[in-house]
C-alpha cells in the first residue's frame, strides 16, 4: 500500500513517473536543503520554499513533490485535528519531537507556562497538553484598578485558548499572550534534545502565576516554586516582572509563593517593596479559601496543608 494515500488520485496517479524520471543529483540536492534545516517538522510551506530552490522540480505540483518525499525521504505526513478549526497537515522526517510539532502551528510562538516547567525540570511529569505562545500585537494598557473590578475578575473560572489541536496522545494548545518583543525567551532542550524557544526560568515561574490553569493548578505551581529554589533569581524575576508592567498585583502572589516555599527572606524583601495596595487572589474561582495578611492574599483552603503532607 502506497504510504502517501492521503495525496490525490491524480497525484497518485503521476507520481511514479515522476520519481522514476527524478534526478540523483535533485534527490541529494533534496537530501541536503532538509538537512540543512535542522528540524524534524515541516510545514506545507516549508516544502513549497524547498521545491522553489530546488532546480528542475519547480513544475511539479506541491503534492507531487511532497510524496515524492514521503516515498524517497521517508517524510511521515500528519494530519492535526482541532474541534474548532480545520486540520493543518505537517510532514515529519525521523523520530517526532511533540514540541516541535507544536510550535509549527504558529509561526513564531515559543514554548511556555506547563510545557516551559517540564522542560525545566519543575514538573514531576510530563503533561500531555503542550502549551506555546504566540504573542499579540502590541495594545495599551487598561487602565487603574479598583478592588471591586478584581473580585470580579477573580470570582470567575479562568478563560482558556480554545485554539487546541490534537495528534496521538498530545494536545497543543495556542496561547494568545500579551505582548512582550519575546522576554525572556530563551532556547530549551526537548526530551530527544532539539533546540526550540521557550521562556526561561524566572519568565516561566510568572507566568504559571499569571496562568494558573495552564500549570496545572495552584498546588502543581506550588511544586513548581519549590523547585525552583536555589536556581532562580528573584532580582531577575523582580525585573521581568516589572517589564511585564501586569495591571493586577502578581507580585504579591509570587511572594506568597516563594514564601511557602522556603526562598530567602533577602529575596522576598524586594517583591514586598512593590507594594499591597489590593486584596489579591491565588486563582480564579475559588469556592472555599483563606487568606494571608502579610501578602494580602486569598487561597484555596487547605491547599498547602495537603501539600505539606503528600
Amino acid at each position: 500500500m502506497s504510504n502517501h494515500a492521503g495525496l490525490s488520485i491524480y497525484t497518485q496517479a503521476c507520481l511514479q513517473p515522476t520519481m522514476k524520471s527524478l534526478s540523483k543529483t535533485n534527490l541529494r540536492r533534496i537530501t541536503e536543503i532538509l538537512e540543512a534545516t535542522g528540524k524534524c517538522v515541516y510545514t506545507p510551506r516549508d516544502l513549497d520554499q524547498m521545491q522553489r530552490a530546488t532546480p528542475g522540480l519547480n513544475k511539479l505540483s506541491l503534492g507531487t513533490f511532497c510524496g515524492i518525499l514521503v516515498e524517497t525521504m521517508k517524510l511521515r505526513h500528519l494530519d492535526l485535528k482541532s474541534a474548532n478549526y480545520p486540520k493543518i497537515a505537517r510532514y515529519c522526517r525521523g523520530n517526532l519531537c511533540p514540541y516541535e510539532l507544536a510550535l509549527t502551528i504558529k509561526p513564531e510562538s515559543y514554548l511556555s507556562h506547563a510545557s516551559a516547567a517540564y522542560l525545566h525540570a519543575l514538573l514531576p511529569k510530563e503533561p500531555t497538553f503542550i502549551y506555546v505562545n504566540a504573542e499579540q500585537g502590541p495594545k495599551p494598557r487598561s487602565g487603574s484598578l479598583t478592588q471591586e473590578a478584581l473580585d470580579r475578575s477573580f470570582a470567575l473560572k479562568q478563560r482558556t485558548s480554545n485554539f487546541m489541536y490534537r495528534f496521538n496522545r498530545w494536545r497543543f494548545v495556542l496561547i494568545r499572550g500579551k505582548h512582550t518583543k519575546g522576554l525572556g525567551v530563551e532556547t530549551l532542550r526537548s526530551p530527544s534534545k532539539r533546540a526550540l524557544p521557550g521562556t526561561n526560568l524566572e519568565r516561566t515561574l510568572i507566568d504559571l502565576v499569571v496562568r494558573t490553569a495552564y500549570a496545572g493548578g495552584v498546588r502543581r505551581v506550588f511544586e513548581a516554586y519549590c523547585k525552583a529554589r536555589g536556581r532562580a533569581s528573584t532580582d531577575k524575576l523582580v525585573e521581568t516582572l516589572e517589564a511585564l508592567d501586569f495591571v493586577y498585583p502578581y507580585h504579591q502572589a509570587i511572594g506568597f509563593y516563594m514564601e511557602r516555599a522556603g526562598y530567602a527572606e533577602s529575596g522576598l524583601a524586594a517583591l514586598m517593596k512593590l507594594g499591597s495596595h489590593f486584596d489579591f487572589y491565588l486563582t480564579h474561582g475559588i469556592q472555599t479559601r483563606d487568606y494571608d495578611a502579610k501578602w494580602r492574599i486569598y487561597y484555596p483552603a487547605g491547599v498547602f496543608r495537603s501539600a505539606a503532607h503528600s
